[in-house]
């Protein structure tokens, strides 16, 4: 009786047309729940004793299945249901509006009809559905990526997954979200991942040159749903990197200017850290590519290293004037960055000592605070034995100041003396300046000098001392004509003027021979004091090589709006070569050998060997 009535209702349903199949199928749909409720409720007692005793299957379940026999699988209603569900389905995605809330309750229909299982939902409609969206997305995926760029075509991929998810909650049944956006992700993103970030005019080098943090943000957003896609944007990233850094560090310009060098570095790390903090979400292994592509190109000689070293030189004698102590800190908190990707740190520690030690001898540095955080910084990453020569420095320093002191006290200045001597006391092992043999000292000097060294000695016994006149510096009153000036210059600079007491004018050879001072040095410091902004003398003949015949003599016409004039020393300007200085090669050489004589010993053996009548204890070595 059931079944006779039902197949009616199929025939009836079957007989709508295609605009009101889906109505009529609902309101039948709705008319039979409610009957079927109905009579659960009448033969209730049934279903909780004869149903269960007997093992039949229970009144409502077998409604259920009489409707989805009779009704929702008519061999008229079948094809036509699913068809016209997924039409529905393509023209929402086409822009058009449908009634959703009719899709939803015939969907969830065939979900009910599988009584506690989503079997019919699946064969009738998920299976057909989801392939019908893999065919869709995948046509229009080719369509997109020929008409759009990058930018354009990953927001259309986000809005369509938006619109998936959106139609998933409205009307789809939420075991079908996980497949469909999965398909759509393979279609839209993993099938093109490649090409979207190789796209020449739009691709992900282009949104890294041009600095496009939102499309790269947008492009990690979508690259994430399917993670092995990330590995397109991680060798995009560290190719260009390591392409930009290898072109600073090819580039001639910038070798001659190191501290622009480092500049244009720390301003490309800045750049790369916001877009991995904000564009990728501070992703680790984006991160690390990041941080692997800097020391690729950062290692590729030992010129970074040094230009490192000079980049902090400046900081520490100009940049950091003025600042407060807070953006001291972050400065030398990005310096830092830089010298961890460095793999030359004994090269860069060589070059910061010689740095060091003019910036102390010569009182340039801009903040001793700054200076100790740095090197406590250095300390942290390297360990003490890496500062340890650097903090000897500083000791050598405030040492030297005691000293002053108590010497002044000691020994305080005779009104005969025309002079006033400041003395640095610095160990040998820790600065990096070689010993150099000492020049002849003008008279005045010379009487403080020894008197300097006989009470250093009382003090402390059994140490000796030797001058280093090449690391000094000196103020000397000179007239010229009729205007006094007030020169800074280098102690031998100092030594060569003091010389014209004696005389107007000296040949080269006789200043070489009066002051002892090297022939090399002396060409140097007579160069400086030539120039046309510093010329104190005139030589003859004028020509740029300086001989053994070429005379030097006041120069009475010197000029300057200062009266005090720092004559500066002249450098001869070489270019940076990517060579490791001997003395870290030296240091590199002594730390293989001992390396090398500790694996020795940890491969040791020992064993016995037949010699005649005995067994003699034999020790080995394994080399490998």
């Amino acid at each position: 009786m059931v079944d006779d009535y039902l197949r009616n209702i199929g025939n009836n349903v079957a007989d709508a047309n295609e605009t009101t199949l889906l109505n009529k199928l609902e309101n039948e749909w709705k008319t039979h729940q409610t009957t079927m409720v109905m009579i659960r409720d009448i033969l209730m007692y049934m279903d909780r004793t004869f149903v269960k005793q007997t093992k039949k299957v229970p009144v409502y379940n077998m409604g259920l299945r009489k409707f989805y026999n009779n009704v929702a699988r008519h061999k008229d209603v079948k094809e036509r249901l699913q068809s016209l569900i997924l039409s529905n389905i393509a023209r929402e995605r086409a822009g058009e509006q449908i009634d959703f809330v009719l899709i939803k309750n015939i969907l969830f229909m065939l979900v009910a009809l599988g009584v506690h299982q989503r079997t019919v939902y699946q064969q009738d409609f998920e299976r057909s559905f989801l392939m019908s969206s893999q065919t869709f997305y995948h046509e229009e995926s080719l369509k997109y990526l020929t008409e759009n760029t990058c930018p354009a075509y990953m927001k259309k991929a986000e809005d369509r997954l938006s619109e998936e998810q959106h139609r998933v909650s409205r009307y789809l049944h939420e075991s079908t979200g996980p497949k469909l956006i999965r398909i759509v992700e393979g279609e839209l993103i993993h099938r093109h991942a490649r090409a979207l970030v190789g796209m020449e005019n739009s691709g992900c080098i282009v949104m890294f040159r041009n600095n496009k943090t939102e499309d790269l943000a947008r492009l990690y957003r979508l690259f994430r749903r399917v993670p092995e896609t990330l590995k397109h944007v991680e060798t995009s990233m560290r190719k260009y990197i390591v392409e930009v850094g290898n072109s600073y560090v090819k580039d001639q310009e910038e070798d001659k200017d190191p501290v622009k060098f480092i500049d244009t570095v720390l301003n490309m790390r800045d750049k790369y850290a916001n877009i991995v903090s904000f564009s990728f979400n501070g992703d680790k292994l984006l991160e690390k590519c990041m941080k692997e592509s800097f020391e690729t190109f950062m290692n590729v000689d030992s010129r970074c290293a040094q230009f490192l070293s000079q980049y902090c030189d400046n900081m520490l004698k100009k940049k950091l004037k003025g600042m407060s102590e807070r953006e001291v800190d972050d400065i030398l908190d990005k310096v830092i960055i830089l010298f961890r990707y460095l793999q030359d740190r004994d090269v860069f520690n060589e070059y910061y000592k010689r740095h060091l030690a003019k910036r102390l001898l010569q009182g340039r540095s801009a903040s001793d605070d700054a200076e100790k955080s740095m090197i406590g910084k250095l300390k942290a990453e390297c360990g003490y034995q890496f500062t340890q020569q650097l903090e000897g420095m500083f000791t050598d320093i405030r040492l030297s100041r005691q000293t002053a002191s108590s010497f002044m006290q000691a020994c305080p200045p005779n009104d005969n003396d025309e002079v006033e001597l400041t003395v640095k006391v610095l160990t040998n092992g820790f600065w990096p300046q070689k010993q150099v043999p000492p020049c002849h000292l003008p008279v005045q000097l010379k009487v403080l000098s020894d008197r300097f060294e006989d009470f250093y000695l009382q003090q402390h016994q059994g140490r000796r001392l030797a001058w280093q006149c090449a690391m000094g510096m000196a103020d000397v009153r000179a007239r010229f004509g009729a205007k006094r000036y007030d020169l800074n210059v280098t102690t031998y600079q100092m030594c060569i003027l003091m010389l014209f007491n004696e005389g107007s004018s000296f040949s080269f050879a006789d200043i070489v021979e009066k002051t002892k001072i090297a022939r090399s040095e002396c060409k140097l410091h007579l160069v400086s004091m030539t120039l046309k902004k510093y010329q104190l003398f005139l030589k003859k003949p004028k020509s740029k090589a300086i001989n053994d015949s070429d005379v030097f003599t006041i120069n009475e016409k010197f000029k300057s709006k200062l009266m005090k004039v720092r004559v500066p020393l002249v450098t001869v300007k070489q270019k940076t070569k990517a060579e490791v200085p001997k003395a870290v090669q030296e240091d590199r050489r002594q730390l293989v050998e001992a390396a090398v004589v500790r694996i020795m010993k940890t491969r040791t053996v020992r064993g016995c060997c037949r010699h005649g009548s005995g067994w003699w204890p034999i020790f080995g070595v394994l080399f490998f």
